[in-house]
C-alpha cells in the first residue's frame, strides 16, 4: 500500500509541476489551463457572434434576448456619460433616445460615431463679434421664427454657414439644429450666452474594435437606431 502511494506520488511529480522550478513532463500549469479554457470558451461563441453580426437590425430588434444583451452592453459602455436610460445628463452628454442627433441618427451614421468618435468644434464667438452682438444672437435663437429680429443679420453672417439659414443644422459638420428647441448645453438665455461666448468642444471617444467587436456594435446600434 505504502509502495503504491510512493509510486503514484513519484509519477505525479514527474508529470506535473511540484519539484522546485521543474514544470513537469506534461508542461501543465493552472494559468495555462485557464488560458486554454478561455480559448475554448471564445471559440464556442465565435459562430454565434458572427451570426448576430450578420443579422439585420430589424431581426436584432425583434429578439428580446438580444435586446436585453444590448441593454447590458449599453449600461457597461455608455451609461457613465449618457445615463442608464440613455437620456443624457449634466447638460453635457446628449439624449440618445430622441431623434435629434448632432452627427446624424441613421444606423450608418451612428456606427461611424461609435467606431471613430466625434470631436465637436463650436468656436467662441464672444471675442469675435463682441458682447452686444453675442447677446443679440442669443435672444434671436430663442425667437427664431421672428425674421424681423435684430439678431438675424448677425446670425446670417456668423452662424448660418454651419447651422443653415433656417437653423436646421448640418450633420456632416456636427452642427446641431437650432430651431427645434432641443439644446444639449441648455436652452435658457444664460446657457446659450455661455455657448456663444466660450464655444463648445465636446468629445465622443472612439469605440473601435479594441473596445467593441462587430457583434457588440450591432447590438448597441440596434438599441439606438429608430
Amino acid at each position: 500500500m505504502l509502495l503504491g502511494a510512493m509510486v503514484f506520488s513519484l509519477v505525479y511529480l514527474m508529470l506535473y509541476p511540484g519539484l522546485g522550478s521543474f514544470e513537469g513532463l506534461l508542461n501543465w500549469s493552472q494559468g495555462k489551463r485557464l488560458v486554454s479554457s478561455y480559448e475554448n470558451y471564445e471559440a464556442s461563441f465565435d459562430t454565434r457572434r458572427a451570426e448576430i453580426a450578420n443579422l439585420s437590425l430589424a431581426e436584432v430588434q425583434a429578439d428580446p434576448v438580444l435586446m436585453a444583451t444590448a441593454d447590458r452592453i449599453f449600461r457597461r459602455e455608455c451609461s457613465a456619460c449618457h445615463g442608464i436610460d440613455g437620456r443624457g445628463q449634466a447638460s453635457l452628454f446628449p439624449n440618445l433616445m430622441d431623434t435629434d442627433w448632432q452627427w446624424g441618427g441613421s444606423p450608418e451614421q451612428i456606427e461611424l460615431t461609435l467606431r471613430g468618435g466625434r470631436n465637436a468644434n463650436m468656436p467662441a464667438w464672444g471675442p469675435i463679434i463682441g458682447e452686444e452682438k453675442t447677446r443679440d444672437v442669443a435672444r434671436y435663437l430663442l425667437d427664431f421664427s421672428n425674421r424681423e429680429h435684430s439678431g438675424r443679420s448677425v446670425y446670417e453672417q456668423s452662424c448660418a454657414a454651419c447651422h443653415g439659414a433656417e437653423g436646421a443644422g448640418n450633420v456632416f459638420l456636427g452642427a446641431p439644429n437650432l430651431a427645434d428647441n432641443i439644446w444639449l448645453y441648455g436652452g435658457d438665455i444664460d446657457s446659450i450666452l455661455t455657448t456663444l461666448q466660450e464655444g463648445r468642444l465636446g468629445k465622443m471617444p472612439a469605440f473601435d474594435d479594441r473596445r467593441l467587436d462587430a457583434t457588440q456594435l450591432k447590438l448597441i446600434i440596434a438599441k439606438l437606431a429608430k
